[in-house]
Formats: structure tokens, C-alpha cells, sequence
């Protein structure tokens, strides 16, 4: 049975841990998707790989944002624009909307490069 103390902080595994090496040693492999320490109290301390991929997550979803709101203000300048205008500012957008595409793939990915 799971004691309280030995419970990590949501959405944490013991593959974040910094002494994630040293206890799948002790206690074999296949640990890294435990959400309890083998240790109680809990002896989990968030590794700096850890923290830096919850950093370049909440970075990544800054960048979708900007991206998404670019894209609805070309739109709206090319619905607005006539001639010329208009049709650079929808080859903008549909520029855009690709770009967005691409990066909403990659943040959907588990690849280290998505973290």
C-alpha cells in the first residue's frame, strides 16, 4: 500500500526524479512511470531536465499563441484590405496557418524536441 508521504506531485513520475538512476539500480527497471516513491517519506527532488521541459512546454504554448493571433488579425486585415492588399495579406495568413500546423504537430509529438 501507497503511504501519502510516498506520493509524487501530480503529473510526475519517478523518471523525473533526480535520483531516478540511482533507485532503478536498487529496485530494477521499469520504475520511471511510478507516480509513488519506493522511499517514504517520498525522497523526490524534480530533476533540472524536468524542469527545463515544463519551461520549454509553457514556452512552446507562448509561441502557439502568438502565432494563432497572428494569424486571425492577417485575416481580418485581408477580409478588410482590397486589391493587392488583400491577396498579400491572405498569402500571409495562409503562410501563417501552415506554420501553425506544423508547430501544433511538433507540440503533439513526445519527441524531446516538443518538450
Amino acid at each position: 500500500m501507497v503511504e501519502p508521504d510516498m506520493m509524487l506531485p501530480v503529473g510526475k513520475t519517478c523518471a523525473d526524479c533526480r535520483s531516478y538512476a540511482r533507485c532503478e539500480g536498487f529496485i530494477g527497471p521499469g520504475i520511471g512511470k511510478n507516480t509513488s516513491c519506493d522511499w517514504s517519506p517520498s525522497r523526490f527532488v524534480e530533476s533540472r531536465k524536468s524542469i527545463a521541459a515544463d519551461a520549454t512546454r509553457a514556452e512552446r504554448e507562448r509561441l502557439l499563441d502568438a502565432v494563432r493571433r497572428k494569424v486571425e488579425r492577417f485575416e481580418r486585415m485581408a477580409a478588410s484590405a482590397n486589391g493587392i492588399g488583400g491577396v498579400a495579406q491572405a498569402v500571409a495568413a495562409d503562410a501563417l496557418r501552415s506554420l501553425l500546423r506544423t508547430l501544433e504537430a511538433q507540440a503533439s509529438d513526445d519527441s524531446p524536441f516538443a518538450s
